[in-house]
């Protein structure tokens, strides 16, 4: 009977809660104490610039990641008209969100001269010699076009406040976020094609596909983008060829421009911000890779093999069922490399200069203890790389508060290994690190 009344009690408050008016006056309430994302001094390392900036409301009232604004307490249920998808492929019978649909449609037209004139930027800024870009390259653009909302919501100088930022940016935004969410899907599952020496070609009808086959156009709550196929290419297209018809003397297009300024400054601060994105990737390849090099043998304790065990295990979770984990870890450090150089940072600045390199002379016996302190190398090493790096950033938007990174939020970004198991392993107390 008590379980019963407890479970209607929380039932009751959730309902209440989801209540337009009343939810709005909690979230406000509880963000003097526990601040949306995108008013945190750290938002680049902690949340990323897609899932840091989403809470915050463009200029009709609306958050920039409807759905799937992060993290979950700031979500905010306002009136949405949803309907039933007929869109052939993956996307049919799922829901789609006709309100945001008709306000996107409604800024089409600038919010594509928008991504087109930055495009253009982009070329100019990483010295892009070729009129036709590759996949890498429109991650990057369309990763800067994300960060733009961001840009201007956390800089010092002339910053848009919240619920003030401009359609014509809020609809480049979620328009422009589903390619690089393709793209970066790929590198996290290693494709082959992103490793070859020259830069991977990119054609938007096999993006589309890929989309497609691994159901990225559906959120994680089972609602699809509203897209058709053919604006979909239609924008897919414009990030690799661009469009010299595009008109970037457009009204609402010159006022965003006016209100960026710097174009420059954008671009820098968003190559850091994905520069932090992507070294947590590759430092957290760089702690799984020594765990898989290790081949339990009889040297080692019982306890020792399970906690290795287990930890291969967890990595494995990492892994696309259909690749290797070794092989997936090996291929996204070789394309996390080439990301790394086209935005003109030294891959090897990225990892500790005493990781471990696995080779097959390791003896067995010290190969355990070597891997957990490669580990433990990684996050000391972690907390001086990214507090630099949110230090540049911030200096970049204008910020002077800076808050120190600890190594637990370090261990939770590396997230591959579970630290009961390297407890077994080391007796260390990583709590205490």
């Amino acid at each position: 009977m008590a379980t019963s009344t407890t479970n209607n009690f929380k039932r009751y408050l959730k309902k209440l809660y989801y209540t337009p008016g009343i939810q709005k006056a909690a979230i406000r309430t509880a963000s003097v104490f526990y601040p949306p994302p995108f008013r945190r001094p750290n938002m680049e390392f902690t949340f990323g610039l897609w899932q840091g900036i989403s809470a915050i409301h463009c200029e009709k009232g609306r958050q920039l990641g409807e759905n799937n604004t992060y993290p979950r307490f700031f979500r905010e249920n306002i009136p949405t008209n949803y309907h039933k998808s007929s869109i052939p492929g993956s996307r049919d019978g799922c829901f789609i969100n006709m309100t945001t649909l008709h306000m996107v449609m409604g800024h089409w037209e600038e919010a594509s001269a928008l991504i087109n004139t930055l495009r253009t930027h982009y070329l100019q800024y990483f010295n892009v010699n070729t009129e036709k870009l590759g996949l890498l390259d429109i991650f990057i653009l369309s990763k800067t076009c994300v960060a733009l909302p961001a840009y201007l919501a956390r800089r010092t100088s002339n910053r848009v406040k919240d619920g003030k930022i401009p359609l014509t940016i809020a609809t480049q935004y979620k328009i422009v976020a589903g390619i690089f969410m393709i793209v970066q899907k790929m590198i996290e599952r290693g494709e082959p094609w992103l490793k070859t020496e020259n830069e991977p070609k990119a054609d938007a009808s096999e993006i589309y596909e890929y989309a497609e086959q691994h159901k990225l156009f559906i959120s994680e709550d089972g609602k699809a983008c509203g897209g058709s196929k053919r604006k979909i290419l239609e924008l897919i297209n414009l990030t690799i060829t661009g469009n010299p018809e595009s008109n970037a003397n457009h009204e609402s297009v010159t006022k965003c421009l006016n209100l960026i300024g710097n174009l420059d400054t954008l671009f820098s601060y968003a190559a850091q911000a994905m520069e932090v994105e992507l070294a947590i990737l590759m430092l957290r390849c760089k702690t799984a890779e020594p765990f898989l090099s290790l081949n339990p043998n009889n040297n080692h304790e019982e306890s020792h093999l399970r906690a290795l065990k287990a930890i291969k295990t967890a990595i494995a979770n990492y892994s696309p069922n259909d690749m290797s984990i070794s092989g997936r870890i090996n291929s996204q450090l070789i394309i996390l490399q080439k990301i790394f150089k086209k935005l003109g940072v030294p891959a090897d600045s990225i990892t500790p200069r005493d990781s471990m390199n696995t080779e097959s002379d390791i003896k067995p016996q010290h190969s355990l203890e070597s891997a957990t302190t490669n580990y433990i190398n990684i996050v000391d090493y972690g907390k001086i790389y990214f507090q630099q790096k949110q230090h540049q950033i911030n200096k970049i938007l204008g910020n002077k508060h800076n808050k120190i990174i600890t190594s637990g939020e370090i261990r939770s970004k590396l997230g591959v290994i579970p630290e009961k198991n390297l407890k077994e392993i080391s007796g260390v107390n990583f709590k205490k690190i």
